[in-house]
C-alpha cells in the first residue's frame, strides 16, 4: 500500500490548505543520533523519542517557492504487509535549508488516543452501511493525527475509529466515530465526520476539525491546527490502512509544533 502526502512550510504567517505552516525555532535543542541528520541544523523537541522498530529515517528536502516558504512532498508510505500499527513523525525541522527529518516505523509504545488531562468531545459519524452478513468477521482500527509541543505534549489530536464486517471477498457493513482532544490552551472551533462504503472493497471513516489557541504561548496571536481528512480504511481481507492531511498556521508565534500521525488495527 502507499500513501503520498504533500506539505507546504512557510517562514511567514500565511497558511494554505493541505499544508503545515512552521517557523524557525528560537532554540536549538539536543538532537537524536542519526546519520540522516548530518549536515543539517535541525530543531528538535526537548526529549528525543525512542526509535521505532523497523525504523526508516530519512530527510525530506523541499524547494523554496516564490513566497519564500518551503514546499515538501513525502515519499509513499512503506508499511509492511501485516503490520498491526504504523507511525510517521517529524523528528527535526531545518526551515533555512528546506529540510525535515522524518521517521516511520512501528512505535515501541502504542500511543493509544487518550483525552486524559485534555478537553475532548466525540461523536458517531453519520452514514450507513449494508447489514452484516451472518458469515462475516468483525475487525476494528483507528487513525490518529496530532501535534506535539517542544515537551512532547499532544496539544491537539483528531482520531477516526472504525469497525467493519468482512467476509474475505467483500465488506458487509461498518460503523465509524470520531474523537477530538485539545490542551487547555486551545479551543475546538469546528469538527465533523462521515463515512463511506464500497461493498466489495472497503469501509472508510473520515473526520476533520480545526482548533486554535486562546491564551499562551503567544497571547498576541492565535496558533491554529487544521485536520482536513483523517481517514481509516477497513478492507475485505480484514486489514486496515490510513491516510491524512493536516495543516498548522503559526501566525507569527515563534514556538514550533511537530506533526505526527499513525494507525493501528485494534481487533
Amino acid at each position: 500500500m502507499g500513501v503520498a502526502s504533500g506539505h507546504r512550510i512557510e517562514k511567514g504567517g500565511s497558511m494554505r490548505r493541505l499544508s503545515v505552516v512552521m517557523v524557525a525555532a528560537v532554540l536549538m535543542l539536543a538532537a537524536p543520533t542519526s546519520s540522516a541528520a548530518a549536515g543539517y541544523h535541525f530543531t528538535y523537541q526537548d526529549k528525543a523519542p525512542a526509535p521505532f522498530l523497523q525504523s526508516r529515517t530519512y530527510v525530506v528536502r523541499g524547494a523554496v517557492d516564490s513566497s519564500g516558504g518551503c514546499t515538501y512532498t513525502y515519499p509513499s508510505l512503506r508499511a509492511p504487509a501485516g503490520a498491526p500499527r504504523w507511525e510517521v513523525r517529524t523528528l527535526g525541522i531545518d526551515p533555512e535549508r528546506c529540510a525535515m527529518l522524518v521517521e516511520e516505523g512501528v512505535p515501541r509504545e502504542v500511543e493509544v488516543p487518550s483525552n486524559e488531562g485534555m478537553l475532548s468531545t466525540s461523536v458517531g459519524a453519520p452514514g450507513g452501511a449494508s447489514p452484516a452478513a451472518a458469515t462475516s468477521s468483525v475487525a476494528s482500527g483507528y487513525t490518529s493525527a496530532w501535534f506535539e509541543d517542544v515537551a512532547g505534549i499532544h496539544v491537539t489530536q483528531d482520531t477516526t475509529y472504525i469497525s467493519w464486517n468482512y467476509t474475505g471477498s467483500c465488506v458487509s457493513g461498518g460503523s465509524s466515530s470520531g474523537q477530538w482532544s485539545w490542551d487547555s490552551l486551545f479551543t475546538l472551533v469546528s469538527n465533523g465526520g462521515t463515512n463511506s462504503y464500497n461493498g466489495c472493497s472497503w469501509f472508510m471513516g473520515d473526520t476533520w476539525s480545526s482548533m486554535k489557541t486562546i491564551s499562551l504561548p503567544c497571547p498576541w496571536t492565535s496558533v491554529w491546527t487544521y485536520y482536513y481528512h483523517i481517514r481509516t480504511y477497513g478492507w475485505k481481507d480484514g486489514s486496515v490502512t490510513a491516510s491524512y492531511s493536516d495543516n498548522w498556521a503559526q501566525n507569527g508565534c515563534p514556538l514550533p509544533l511537530w506533526p505526527h500521525w499513525g494507525w493501528a488495527k485494534t481487533g
